[in-house]
């Protein structure tokens, strides 16, 4: 009986590991949202903030939303490194002041530096990706490299 095998190529190695990344990524998430939910009341400013993402995939583009309640655009980079790699970062600063006998008695609301890495699949063309925030949900769509494959060229022999 023959079995399939798979050849372990670069580009195999590089689709489990995004996946295996992404199941890892989902299992943090899990357990920080719910199983840890006291540390995510009392984080602290030096704490690093993990914004909860979407990735959509279509024939023509990536599409990453990510929420980013409380921040403006200036206080958001976006970059993409060499090796296909997203980094949303940023600071999400605390506006209230405590004050006397009207400090917090308990808060949830989180602030200190945000940063999320995304590798990105091979086919984005990254030098035209764009950004969008609207109501504190950052939206980037990165277009795919179309496949389109070229028609064969005849040549001609000469005599």
């Amino acid at each position: 009986m023959k079995q399939k095998t798979t050849p372990y190529t670069k580009k195999y190695l590089q689709k489990r590991s995004q996946e295996v990344d992404s199941i890892q990524n989902e299992i943090n998430r899990i357990f920080d949202k719910h199983l840890m939910p006291a540390k995510q009341s009392y984080l602290q400013d030096n704490d690093i903030l993990n914004p909860d993402i979407d990735i959509f995939e279509t024939d023509k583009e990536i599409q990453i939303e990510a929420e980013l309640a409380g921040l403006d655009a200036n206080d958001i980079d976006i970059q993409i490194s060499k090796d296909g790699i997203l980094t949303i970062s940023g600071e999400k600063t605390n506006s209230h002041e405590e004050t006397g006998e009207n400090g917090y008695y308990f808060s949830e609301r989180s602030f200190g530096f945000l940063n999320r890495c995304i590798a990105l699949p091979e086919n984005c063309q990254t030098e035209k990706a764009e950004a969008d925030l609207k109501n504190g949900v950052l939206k980037i769509t990165i277009p795919k490299k179309t496949d389109e494959k070229e028609a064969p060229k005849k040549v001609k022999i000469k005599e």
